[in-house]
């Protein structure tokens, strides 16, 4: 319990002296590491949907990423996944005077102070925000898909992916775990504007070590054409346009067309070559959601 009662004076989000506030976080944080599985779990479980599993890989090469590339922390963060019955893991309430731009501020230690306060509960956040308006105060309460608690909770098993942004364009998934993982990097408890521009630079430079992956792995590419016509098709040079111009979108088109080639085959010898009975399974497949769908024919 002392290790726990050190996390909740370095806080979750945001913090006071107020015991109940600092409960109501210990209790939502340790119910969102109840939920989350490790990702290999949930990539080895049939019940996982298939466009589920496919975003948990994708997060997988991220954090290698992070670690390999960017020398981001290889700890427990972002290894496991928790799905949340809600849309927001957290809310956070923001005051400001009628007459000022200057925001409400709450301090502790570890984060130092911060204009917002972060809940577990949208009841326990309007009524924090009710009480504020009683102030005088201009308030608004805003639903958080995200936080962390800057490598705090790593030995309890590491902030989680969670549902309320695993789904988020890949880009902008990226982003966020380059962010929340240079906040364990360094983290100054009395300088917001240096803590979110640094992680902001961590972000950017991500992108910038993507391009320049993307690059070599074109580079691998096109090295390894040029030694299959030299080894196995005799300098056959009939490709060697398609190679010079392949990008993404020439990847994109050649992926559409074959991609799934080998399952539809696999489903044409399950169906013992019947074409009557192999179009037939094809039909019904095609009926299904995207989800379904997909997940349907990867089994085979």
């Amino acid at each position: 319990m002392k290790r726990l009662a050190a996390l909740a004076v370095a806080g979750l989000l945001a913090g006071c002296s107020n015991l109940g506030y600092y409960q109501q976080q210990l209790a939502g944080h340790m119910d969102l590491l109840h939920r989350a599985r490790p990702l290999p779990q949930w990539l080895a479980d049939e019940a996982t949907p298939l466009a589920l599993r496919e975003r948990l890989a994708l997060a997988q090469r991220m954090r290698a990423f992070a670690v390999q590339q960017l020398q981001l922390p290889d700890n427990a963060s972002y290894r496991s996944y928790a799905a949340l019955p809600r849309t927001a893991v957290v809310w956070n309430v923001v005051a400001a005077p009628e007459l000022g731009l200057g925001l409400h501020t709450w301090c502790f230690p570890v984060m130092g102070c911060v204009g917002y306060r972060g809940y577990f509960s949208r009841e326990l956040a309007q009524a924090e925000a009710d009480t504020l308006r009683a102030q005088g105060l201009e308030v608004a309460v805003q639903p958080v898909p995200a936080y962390s608690t800057l490598g705090w909770s790593n030995w309890l098993g590491g902030d989680p992916l969670l549902s309320t942004f695993i789904h988020w364009p890949e880009g902008e998934l990226a982003r966020l775990l380059f962010h929340e993982l240079a906040h364990q990097v360094a983290y100054a408890s009395d300088d917001t504007m240096f803590n979110e521009s640094y992680a902001t630079a961590v972000e950017r430079q991500g992108d910038a070590a993507k391009r320049e992956a993307k690059a070599a792995v074109y580079q691998r590419l096109r090295a390894q054409h040029q030694r299959t016509k030299a080894e196995r098709w005799s300098g056959f040079a009939g490709y060697d346009a398609w190679f010079e111009r392949a990008n993404n979108a020439t990847l994109g088109a050649f992926a559409a067309y074959n991609e799934l080639v080998p399952q539809f085959e696999r489903l044409f010898e399950r169906e013992g070559r019947d074409f009557h009975r192999y179009h037939a399974a094809v039909q019904r497949l095609a009926a299904l959601p995207h989800a379904q769908r997909r997940a349907a024919l990867a089994q085979e």
